[in-house]
């Protein structure tokens, strides 16, 4: 008997609440636990500029059963794999790598997993990815679908408290969150009571619901972090279709976080769809994208000027050790390990 089956049976003589939110088995799209193009596990880069030069890392993290390419295209169809077809196409990103994290977040399987561990995860990968130079200081953007903004802030978190990720935790300068739930979500909290009833652990899933012990060190620790980063935060507004009633997945309060340092925006889609586009002219697109062509600019502004300062550093110290008063008009010592 699979996992629908069971819930179905052990939910037959519960209260309505649970049996109007078993719907989530056969249409909620973040939850759909369908193995069909759910993309490899580990960070995947997809794309290097041609020059092998770059001034940013764009990492996308998924949600609570998705996938590193199946949350991120429509209907499974390869074309419209955003992150991979269209974002590398564009001059503005031209000089960024682009990488995809897939984690196992099915739910319709027991795990011992929780956020933290995916958190802890998605660090090692970045720092042993291969394609990821140590020794650069091109900033990291974030993306996150849903629970994989809270991977992304638990990730950052834990950075910024191992000596081990230092240099990391200062190139993590901005996150763009897509109908994350910051503080949980009354649905999760149903979905767990739905899974207990068939046994088994799901670390993950409970960390989402509301006021959970997660959600509470995550919400203490990263306001007082993140001060200098540049923050988005994107919130659905159509409601999702479950098998007898339509709700939003996250609502607008839990979506974002009310931080100074944080731009809020809708966008016009439900909780599947929020990161999901039909085409480059999709408004949705759009809106995405141009936040992160300005999140970008910001910070390859930021990092040139960084560099910069370090090369004007080494030229007067080496004036001082040769005594030399001006350099040629040149960039020989502009290149930077990227």
């Amino acid at each position: 008997m699979d996992l629908k089956q069971r819930l179905t049976n052990s939910t037959s003589s519960s209260s309505g609440s649970l049996l109007s939110t078993r719907s989530w088995l056969s249409g909620a799209g973040e939850f759909d636990t369908s193995d069909d193009k759910i993309g490899p596990l580990g960070l995947n880069t997809l794309s290097i500029p041609s020059t092998g030069l770059a001034n940013a890392d764009l990492i996308f993290v998924h949600g609570l059963g998705g996938g590193s390419q199946k949350t991120w295209m429509k209907s499974g169809d390869q074309s419209l794999y955003w992150p991979k077809e269209w974002l590398p196409g564009e001059e503005a990103f031209k000089d960024v790598r682009i990488h995809s994290f897939g984690y196992d977040s099915n739910w319709g399987k027991k795990s011992i997993l929780s956020i933290y561990d995916f958190a802890n995860a998605l660090l090692n990968c970045i720092f042993d990815c291969p394609t990821i130079p140590q020794n650069t200081k091109a900033p990291i953007v974030l993306v996150g679908h849903s629970m994989g903004g809270l991977v992304i802030k638990q990730a950052y978190i834990s950075a910024k408290k191992n000596t081990k990720y230092a240099a990391l935790a200062t190139r993590i300068q901005g996150a763009l969150f897509l109908a994350t739930p910051h503080r949980g979500s009354d649905l999760a909290q149903v979905l767990s009571k739905l899974l207990h009833l068939v046994g088994g652990n799901r670390p993950f899933v409970a960390d989402l619901t509301r006021d959970s012990l997660a959600l509470r060190s995550i919400n203490d620790e990263f306001p007082d972090l993140c001060q200098d980063n540049l923050l988005y935060s994107f919130y659905e507004t159509v409601p999702t279709s479950f098998a007898i009633k339509k709700s939003l997945v996250v609502e607008r309060d839990l979506a974002i976080m009310g931080y100074a340092n944080e731009r809020r925006d809708y966008l016009y889609a439900d909780h599947r769809n929020v990161c999901k586009y039909d085409n480059r002219n999709d408004p949705n697109y759009l809106t995405v994208r141009n936040a992160l062509v300005s999140t970008l600019a910001i910070l390859r502004d930021r990092f040139n000027s960084s560099k910069k300062k370090i090369n004007n550093e080494r030229r007067q110290l080496l004036d001082t050790l040769l005594g030399v008063s001006d350099w040629p008009e040149d960039d020989f010592m502009s290149a930077d390990s990227h």
